[in-house]
């Protein structure tokens, strides 16, 4: 609202995650006028679209750096490189809670004026976050009262999630490239393995250039919701979209948004790997995912 004196035009893309689109969708039903750029078969967002959307009372572009379902990284130094060239003064937030610590960037080199990421992406504790502020810019508050965070931000802050916070980074910095390095491995033995082992499925994104923490796959002729459930028994732990919407029932805009068919977003499913997941890990949970898709396909074909 700070800058709807320069214009009231916003850009985001289409499958960005709930808590950004959700606003966006506030900000159109009070008069904004919002362009929501489309993706690829492969949730890729078309460059080129977003760079023809800019006008001059853009006055926002927000846009994730890694998308939460898919895994897929955007060209975030190109989008700033966009912007740049149109001579557009929109900000540019990047939504980084699935990049931060996840994929190698530096953030001083993004060249953006906003870049949000999360305390519990890495290991460290839930309900604290950070906003990297380009110190060119200045906000208004969103809360107000005490004008703590020299009046960024009202209220006391939570130490001790910050300090725990702080040590987490601290720790990731630390183990980045071994776990990095150890998690693609793991990703890729496990997609390999999956191809081998079940048929009929399809790996959304182009594994290339998603993160090596995600993978999202759609099994087809089968539930996943069902198949989520089966594997819980044996502690495997999976979700059928993003963990923060895992309830909702209607189908994933992210999936609808690449252009799978009703059959495939029903039997899609999101798996996470981490630094501690091992080969063994892999061979149990492929083994297990083998006999419960093979059961739950004989009931869809009874």
């Amino acid at each position: 609202n700070k800058f709807k004196n320069r214009g009231k035009h916003i850009i985001t893309s289409c499958i960005e995650h709930p808590s950004v689109l959700n606003k966006f969708k506030h900000l159109e039903s009070i008069g904004f006028d919002v362009s929501y750029i489309d993706v690829n078969n492969d949730g890729e967002i078309d460059l080129k679209v977003l760079s023809d959307q800019l006008r001059e009372d853009t006055i926002l572009v927000s846009i994730m750096h890694v998308n939460n379902e898919l895994g897929t990284i955007v060209d975030i130094n190109e989008i700033s490189r966009l912007i740049e060239e149109k001579k557009s003064n929109a900000l540019f937030h990047v939504d980084g809670v699935q990049a931060f610590g996840k994929i190698e960037f530096s953030l001083k080199e993004l060249k953006v004026d906003l870049y949000s990421f999360s305390s519990h992406k890495i290991y460290g504790p839930k309900g604290v976050g950070g906003l990297y502020i380009n110190k060119k810019n200045h906000l208004d508050p969103v809360i107000f009262g005490g004008n703590q965070e020299n009046g960024f931000r009202s209220g006391t802050e939570n130490s001790p999630a910050i300090i725990a916070f702080g040590e987490a980074v601290r720790i990731l910095d630390e183990n980045f490239d071994k776990e990095n390095s150890h998690v693609k491995e793991i990703k890729n033995y496990f997609i390999k393995k999956l191809k081998y082992e079940i048929d009929d499925i399809k790996i959304n994104g182009r594994i290339e250039k998603t993160s090596p923490y995600i993978v999202n796959i759609s099994i087809r002729n089968t539930r996943g919701e069902v198949l989520l459930h089966y594997l819980e028994q044996d502690d495997i732990y999976i979700s059928t979209s993003s963990a923060c919407s895992s309830n909702n029932t209607e189908k994933s805009h992210v999936l609808s948004s690449i252009g799978l068919t009703d059959n495939e977003i029903e039997g899609s499913i999101r798996i996470c790997f981490s630094y501690n997941t091992s080969r063994e890990d892999i061979d149990y949970t492929i083994d297990k995912m083998k006999k419960a898709i093979t059961e739950i396909r004989e009931i869809m074909m009874r």
